[in-house]
């Protein structure tokens, strides 16, 4: 049984290897660079930076979807009425959506809600 654990670390350094030369192609495929936001609006310029490191790989910098589902076009707010019910999918995670709640404090949780809801959805 002790040469299991080594073959299973390996596989793991290969996934996260290729997990992380993957995210630059995975955030491409969500098409085009991330919307600027007024620089005077400290929020939004926050949920950018959150969004532009967490949210990208999987939704893309323009929130085209990619890994996970597309964020512009008015999708965010269609799928997601309430903004309440999106802070609590970014905390909790659901499905491939991983959990930010140990990642991400409240305030940048709701700068990424408020970027995504009025920036993305309009992309």
């Amino acid at each position: 049984m002790a040469t299991i654990r080594p073959i299973r670390a390996a596989r793991l350094r290969s996934i996260f290897v290729l997990a992380a030369l993957a995210a630059p192609l995975l955030a491409a495929c969500g098409g085009g660079d991330l919307p600027e936001v007024p620089a005077d609006d400290a929020e939004l310029v926050t949920g950018r930076v959150i969004y532009a490191n967490n949210c990208t790989p999987c939704h893309g910098a323009g929130g085209g979807g990619g890994i996970g589902p597309k964020l512009s076009g008015g999708r965010v707010v269609e799928k997601i009425p309430d903004p309440a019910d999106q802070r609590l999918l970014i905390e909790n995670g659901k499905g491939q959506m991983p959990a930010f709640d140990q990642k991400l404090s409240a305030e940048e949780i709701d700068a990424v809600v408020r970027y995504t809801r009025e920036i993305i959805n309009e992309q």
